[in-house]
């Protein structure tokens, strides 16, 4: 149902014999309620869209005053004035006239015969009329909305029933700028709300109140309206006129379907954060610093891989932390406005990151440090320049600051968790790079913490590739060669320090070394490679 305006009130059969006195009345304006009154003040306590009904008494002698009673009443916005003129004013004089023509001002006539209280009743019992048959409308809306919403109905149900009752396009955009669905719109129309959405999403942000605007110069009419879900506006119901001026939908109505959309996200809410509670339980499991067996570590990959972890040859952890809620509780269930934004942002990360890069990275919630972590399985994706556009809109929309930290990178699942306690620790002894203070950058301490991120059994086949049979020795003769090519290396290559170490003959040690290249097939005066063979002795020596 459409709201009252003074062009459909005039058509009333009872008030008919009312006069438009000037010819430039914008008749298009709404009428809430009407008032009568003679006092000359009555701008400091009429309502907006007020019919006023008067004698013009106090102006008879000043009509002057009259246009700056008009031009205040304008400014408020007031529907008109109906003045009954021949009692005290025998006619308005021009520049009354002339006033409420520069301004659209409405200035009615009303008859000798009638009474302002005929009049004044007549009009009331109309709009009093239509505005139960608004609230007879709201009713019904309300109860069948609801009972899509109690039947699970998806939001492009919700959004086709409301677009079958209003009868215009309309649209759901989320806090971010995102059309989360639409009804009796075009393409065309989809990309003009979602031009106007973007341009206007800063100043929506800042209030609480229903915003309005025009586009394509004036050819269509929008109005945006905030829905709440808990104590936070997190979605926005835009209505798209077909029409030039055409009468925005009815409040009783509007009232209702805002209500019944914030129970539609208030449920989606809960719905998401038992997400996040499932999604965090399995991070921390796959990630804790304690020792799997065979058969847990099995069920943690297919629970993963239901998640979208997969096998491959690269991950990285990369952790996003909301940093003005650090040392903040996380309530639940009754969800608070930091807690609605967390939520919103995981929703938000999820779909930038897991959509667009096709689940290569992963986004898992951490409650606990107001945290996201990403878990990276393709070298290519989420680089510093993807960071920090994150970080920008992230701070233009929600005034957030998100801080990341970047783990090592690992080559097996099962060192997983290396990368993710190493991103952890980042946030303290990272670096920062190019004047960045929001991306800490892990930062190895040696080559040995470097390898670290190799599991037992990668490290164990690289020892067997390098030190061939003198990796894991069995007999007598290839231990004691095994502790000479160490102690050798140790000595920088030194037979004379070597064999003063061990106690033998220098001959003894150029045997013994010469006998060590034909088993690893390699020549040791090679720096580089010395280097590997020094290394693989320390490792395989832990196991």
């Amino acid at each position: 149902m459409d709201e009252m305006i003074l062009r459909d009130l005039l058509k009333e059969k009872t008030l008919r014999d009312l006069v438009v006195i000037n010819e430039k009345a914008d008749l298009d304006r709404v009428v809430s309620t009407v008032e009568s009154t003679e006092t000359p003040d009555v701008v400091a306590y009429v309502p907006p869209h007020t019919l006023l009904l008067t004698t013009a008494m106090a102006y008879q002698n000043c009509q002057g005053e009259l246009c700056k009673l008009i031009v205040s009443l304008n400014q408020l916005p007031c529907a008109g004035m109906a003045i009954k003129i021949g009692r005290f004013i025998g006619e308005l004089e021009p520049q009354v006239v002339q006033v409420a023509d520069e301004l659209g001002f409405p200035l009615l006539q009303i008859p000798m015969y009638q009474t302002l209280g005929e009049v004044y009743h007549h009009m009331l019992a109309y709009i009093w009329d239509n505005e139960n048959e608004d609230l007879l409308y709201a009713l019904n809306i309300q109860k069948r909305f609801y009972n899509l919403v109690l039947q699970n109905a998806s939001l492009n149900k919700l959004l086709s029933n409301l677009g079958m009752a209003l009868k215009q396009p309309i649209f759901i955009f989320d806090l971010f700028g995102s059309l989360r669905g639409s009804s009796n719109a075009t393409k065309q129309e989809e990309r003009m709300a979602e031009n106007s959405f973007s341009m206007m999403v800063g100043e929506l942000l800042a209030q609480d109140e229903t915003a309005a605007g025009e586009e394509n110069k004036g050819v269509r009419d929008y109005s945006i309206y905030p829905i709440r879900a808990a104590s936070y506006n997190t979605h926005y119901l835009m209505i798209l006129e077909t029409e030039k001026r055409m009468n925005t939908v009815s409040s009783f109505v509007l009232e209702q379907v805002l209500l019944i959309f914030g129970m539609y996200f208030y449920k989606d809410f809960y719905l998401c954060y038992n997400e996040i509670q499932q999604r965090e339980s399995f991070w921390c499991r796959l990630t804790e610093q304690k020792k799997k067996d065979a058969g847990e570590s099995q069920n943690l990959l297919l629970e993963g891989k239901e998640l979208g972890i997969k096998k491959c040859s690269y991950y990285q952890v990369i952790i996003g932390r909301l940093s003005q809620m650090e040392g903040r509780r996380f309530h639940t269930p009754k969800f608070m406005k930091k807690e609605e934004q967390y939520i919103l942002i995981y929703e938000w990360l999820k779909e930038q990151l897991e959509g667009v890069y096709h689940r290569e990275v992963l986004v898992f919630p951490d409650t606990t440090s107001w945290s996201y972590i990403f878990l990276v399985q393709e070298r290519r994706h989420m680089a510093e320049e993807n960071m920090r556009q994150l970080h920008q809109y992230l701070w233009q929309v929600m005034g957030l600051q998100l801080e990341f930290s970047c783990g090592n990178e690992v080559y097996e699942l099962e060192t997983l968790s290396n990368s993710y306690w190493k991103a952890k620790a980042s946030f303290h002894n990272g670096e920062l790079k190019n004047g960045v203070d929001y991306i800490h950058h892990y930062k190895p301490q040696n080559i040995l913490e470097l390898l670290k991120s190799l599991s037992d059994n990668q490290i164990q086949d690289v020892c067997v590739q390098i030190l061939k049979s003198l990796a894991y020795p069995q007999d007598e003769m290839s231990l004691e060669l095994r502790k000479t090519l160490k102690t050798y290396l140790d000595c920088h290559c030194s037979i004379i320090e070597t064999a003063n170490l061990l106690f033998v003959h220098r001959n003894t040690i150029r045997y013994r070394i010469k006998r060590c290249e034909e088993i690893l097939e390699n020549d040791l005066r090679d720096p580089d490679y010395c280097f590997q063979v020094q290394l693989c002795l320390v490792f395989t020596d832990k196991c």
